[in-house]
């Protein structure tokens, strides 16, 4: 029986330590193949930085989604595939939802089928648990929460939970935040951009996606009874409000109600 074992580093077998890779006898395939004995072949393609569908500009060849067909069509036949991926596609630089990462899985899943010689039988195993410290600075910038954020406190300092403070506004403006969460405004981007007749290649570019078909897909909302208005002209006057002197000040107010059930 063959077995299939396609994932990221938690599949290679990296040390936490940084010090290289645990031998065959620690790494879990190892263990997997001790456990069920010769009748069996544990094949192990797993891959540090291996992501679902998402690009690393920084080291190529990451991407599940480019290299599964081939992986399986060098295996066949596979009785069975277990597959371990999702931990690299929540690094900060890519923005993923949970729900995003699950689409991204299931590409590359029905990429593996199309090129399987034989139906297999199939095991997702859930990403693990990151572990407390996995997004300090000094330990992994890639999944550092506070990076690249745009949202500042007054004097300057980075919000480093946005979502919190998402949550507070959703409710003053009596919204129910259980339906929305922080990464739907980046949907919301996505739609204004393509409104406003945006190439989806640029669009996709800057939203860090892998292809604009992707973005096209799942980020742009194409329900043609739903208008997502541009709100730029009341932030852009409510910006120069604050470039005034602290006595000078003063904060205009808008009424944006007729807006909020489009807001997603």
């Amino acid at each position: 029986m063959n077995i299939l074992c396609f994932g990221d580093s938690n599949t290679w077998g990296y040390k936490p330590d940084k010090s290289g890779r645990y031998d065959e006898n620690i790494r879990w395939t190892g263990l997997l193949q001790k456990k069920l004995g010769s009748g069996y072949h544990i094949i192990e393609e797993g891959l540090c930085g291996r992501t679902t569908v998402f690009q690393d500009e920084l080291r190529e060849g990451r991407r599940g989604l480019d290299l599964i067909g081939v992986t399986v069509e060098m295996h066949n036949p596979i009785d069975l595939m277990i597959i371990m991926l999702g931990t690299n596609d929540c690094k900060t630089r890519y923005r993923a939802s949970a729900s995003v990462i699950a689409k991204g899985l299931d590409q590359v899943i029905r990429k593996a089928r199309q090129n399987a010689s034989r139906h297999f039988d199939l095991l997702v195993i859930s990403p693990i648990h990151l572990g407390v410290g996995v997004g300090d600075a000094d330990f992994d910038p890639e999944f550092d929460e506070n990076l690249d954020f745009v949202l500042f406190r007054d004097h300057g300092k980075a919000i480093a939970r946005p979502y919190y403070y998402f949550k507070k506004l959703m409710k003053k403006c009596n919204i129910d935040c259980t339906k929305h969460v922080w990464h739907d405004l980046r949907h919301t981007y996505a739609t204004l951009l393509d409104q406003n007749n945006m190439n989806m290649k640029v669009v996709s570019e800057i939203l860090g996606h892998y292809s604009e078909e992707f973005t096209n897909e799942v980020y742009v909302i194409h329900k043609p009874e739903v208008i997502i208005y541009d709100t730029s002209e009341v932030m852009n006057s409510f910006i120069e409000s604050l470039k005034l002197d602290s006595t000078e000040r003063t904060i205009p107010v808008y009424d944006i109600s007729f807006i909020q059930e489009y807001l997603f």
